[in-house]
């Protein structure tokens, strides 16, 4: 069963163990950071070191920020970023749930109920 929970910006700090298993599940390993960087423009690459580098980028700089679950499990994430010139919706989800639907479930679960 896929399912989102919204983490509040003002709440990251007391969530940083979800935030966390967002980071383990999508850049965990090398593995994983390539499969999720592979269609990223090189200017939207998290810069080394990834993993403390996507953690900081996700307490601070998503606008918006959700945990993809599947059955209880952190494997992924859909975030909007508001920047000045950088506005868009990202996912990533760990390589061994892609291509199961779940991302796409995910989302349609954000924009029905974005909160």
């Amino acid at each position: 069963m896929v399912s989102t929970v919204y983490i509040e910006r003002s709440e990251r700090q007391n969530n940083s163990h979800l935030i966390q298993e967002i980071v383990e599940a999508t850049y965990g390993s090398n593995q994983k950071i390539d499969f999720i960087e592979e269609f990223v423009p090189q200017k939207g690459r998290v810069p080394e070191p990834k993993v403390s580098r996507f953690k900081s980028f996700l307490m601070t700089s998503a606008k918006l920020l959700w945990a993809v679950k599947y059955n209880e499990k952190t494997v992924g994430f859909i975030l909007v970023i508001d920047t000045p010139l950088n506005n868009s919706i990202g996912f990533g989800i760990n390589v061994e749930y892609s291509n199961k639907g779940i991302c796409s479930k995910a989302f349609d679960q954000v924009i029905n109920n974005p909160s």
